[in-house]
C-alpha cells in the first residue's frame, strides 16, 4: 500500500458529480461553447476537451463522474482510457447522446438521438449499450409511451435510466415507466408539483428484492479483488433471525449498520466491523498526526438507548424468541399463498423471516426499478381500506407485514380471512 503522509492537511472524501457534460469546460452557454470551438478553439478535439475537464474535475476532488449527455465514441473512449490509466479523471460513467424527439439546441447533432417513435427509443437505448455506455439520458418532451419504451429496453440490458425532466407530466411519465434517476426535477425556475406527484414519489418505498443465486457471494468476490469494504445494513433485515440476514445466509461483510429495531422503537443505532477492519483503523488512530475528528454519540448513547439495546439483543434476538415469529411468517405466507391461488390473481408472495410481503405481479422483480414498476397503488389502496376497516392495519406504502413478539396466530387467521373476504368483494 502507498502511505501518503497528509500533516497539516484536511482530507475528505472523493466527490461525485452525478450530471456533467465534459465536452463542455465551465462554460453555460452551449450553442457559443461549440461555435468557438469551430473556430478560435478548432485545435481542441471534443475527446481533447472532454480529456482536460476530466482532468480539472479530478483536481477539484472530483473521483466520480456521470457523463449525461456527449458523443459517444469520444466519452466511450475516454472513460476507457482513464480506466486503464492513459490519462488522470474520475470514474466516468457515460450515457453518449440524450434520446430526444428534439435535437437539443447548441449542442453537437451526434449528441442528440432524436426519435420519432417509442420503437425507435428502445433501438437506440440497444445500440448505445452494444456501443458500450452505461447509462441512458432520456431527455424531456419524450411521450408517456416512450419513456416506457426507453426504460423496458434499458433495464433488459441491465442499464439503468436517468430522465431530463422539468414539467408535472414528464415527471409522472418518467416515474411510471420506471425511470432510475429523475434529473433537474424542480429546478430552473420548475414548476410546483401536484401533492399527489409529490405523495407518490416520497412515498415509493420498494418492496422486498430478494437476490438472484449467487448474487451476494459475487458482490463480495468483487469486493475483496478490488479492496472495497463490504458494509451490510440490517436495519430492515434484521427479522430474517437472530443474526439478521447476514447470519441466516452466512454472509461475510466487513461491517455492518442497524438503526430501527436495535432499541425496540427508540431512535438508535448501531454498527461494527471485522477484527480485522478494526486493527486497521486502530493502527491508523495510533499513528495519525494529531487533530479533531469524533462521531456524535449524544443522541444513540444515553444510558436508556444502552439499556433498551441491551434488553433487546438479550431477550429478542435469540433463537428461541425467533423460532415463533418465523413459525407464524411460515403460516402468514402460505395462507396467503392459498388465498392467491384460490382467486387465481396474478399475484405471489414473499417471505424473508419474519417478514412476508404480496405484489400484485406472478413474477418475483429482480430489482429495485422492477419493485417499483409492480406497485398497484389503486389495489392496494382498495385491499388496505378493506383491511383497515376491520382492524388489520398493512404497511400503507406497500403490503410489508411483520411478524413481531405480540402477534398471535389469531392475528394471522384474521388477516389471511380478511384478504379472503377482499378478494371475494373484488373479484365478484
Amino acid at each position: 500500500a502507498t502511505v501518503i503522509d497528509t500533516s497539516g492537511q484536511t482530507m475528505m472524501p472523493g466527490l461525485i458529480d452525478a450530471h456533467a457534460h465534459l465536452f463542455m469546460i465551465g462554460f453555460g452557454d452551449e450553442a457559443g461553447w461549440f461555435k468557438w470551438l469551430q473556430t478560435k478553439g478548432k485545435k481542441y478535439s471534443i475527446e481533447k476537451v472532454m480529456e482536460l475537464s476530466a482532468w480539472q474535475l479530478l483536481m477539484s476532488g472530483v473521483t466520480s463522474a456521470i457523463d449525461l449527455g456527449g458523443n459517444a465514441t469520444e466519452s466511450i473512449s475516454l472513460r476507457n482510457r482513464i480506466n486503464t490509466g492513459e490519462v488522470p479523471g474520475p470514474r466516468l460513467q457515460v450515457s453518449g447522446p440524450l434520446v430526444t424527439r428534439r435535437a437539443f439546441g447548441g449542442f453537437p447533432a451526434e449528441a442528440s438521438a432524436v426519435i420519432t417513435t417509442p420503437k425507435e427509443g428502445a433501438d437506440v437505448v440497444d445500440r448505445l449499450v452494444k456501443q458500450g455506455v452505461d447509462v441512458i439520458k432520456a431527455h424531456a418532451g419524450l411521450t408517456r409511451d416512450d419513456y416506457f419504451a426507453i426504460v423496458k429496453a434499458a433495464h433488459a440490458n441491465r442499464v439503468k435510466v436517468h430522465a431530463h425532466v422539468y414539467a408535472g407530466a414528464d415527471v409522472r411519465n418518467a416515474y411510471d415507466a420506471g425511470v432510475d434517476v429523475l434529473q433537474h426535477m424542480g429546478s430552473a425556475g420548475g414548476p410546483t408539483y401536484s401533492a399527489d406527484l409529490v405523495r407518490t414519489i416520497s412515498e415509493s418505498n420498494r418492496p422486498i428484492v430478494l437476490p438472484d443465486s449467487g448474487y451476494l457471494e459475487g458482490v463480495r468476490e468483487l469486493t475483496r479483488r478490488y479492496g472495497t469494504l463490504l458494509i451490510i445494513d440490517e436495519t430492515h433485515c434484521m427479522s430474517s433471525g437472530p443474526g439478521g440476514y447476514t447470519g441466516e445466509y452466512g454472509l461475510d461483510p466487513d461491517g455492518l449498520v442497524l438503526g430501527k429495531p436495535i432499541a425496540g422503537g427508540i431512535p438508535a443505532a448501531v454498527y461494527g466491523f471485522t477484527q480485522d477492519v478494526t486493527d486497521s483503523i486502530r493502527t491508523f488512530l495510533e499513528t495519525r498526526t494529531p487533530g479533531h475528528s469524533g462521531i456524535g454519540t449524544t443522541l444513540s448513547g444515553s444510558k436508556i438507548q444502552l439499556a433498551l439495546m441491551r434488553a433487546v439483543l438479550e431477550n429478542y434476538f435469540t433463537e428461541e424468541a425467533f423460532g415463533p415469529l418465523v413459525a407464524l411468517a411460515k403460516r402468514l405466507e402460505k395462507g396467503i399463498a392459498d388465498v392467491i391461488i384460490k382467486h387465481g390473481v396474478a399475484w405471489h408472495v414473499v417471505r424473508v423471516g419474519a417478514r412476508v410481503e404480496f405484489m400484485c405481479t406472478p413474477e418475483r422483480p429482480r430489482n429495485g426499478g422492477e419493485a417499483a414498476r409492480v406497485i398497484h397503488r389503486p389495489i392496494d389502496e382498495a385491499v388496505h381500506h378493506y383491511l383497515l376497516n376491520r382492524g388489520v392495519i398493512v404497511t400503507p406504502f406497500h403490503n410489508m407485514m411483520l411478524i413481531c413478539p405480540a402477534t398471535t396466530e389469531a392475528h394471522v387467521n384474521q388477516l389471511v380471512e380478511g384478504l379472503d373476504r377482499c378478494l371475494t368483494e373484488l373479484m365478484g
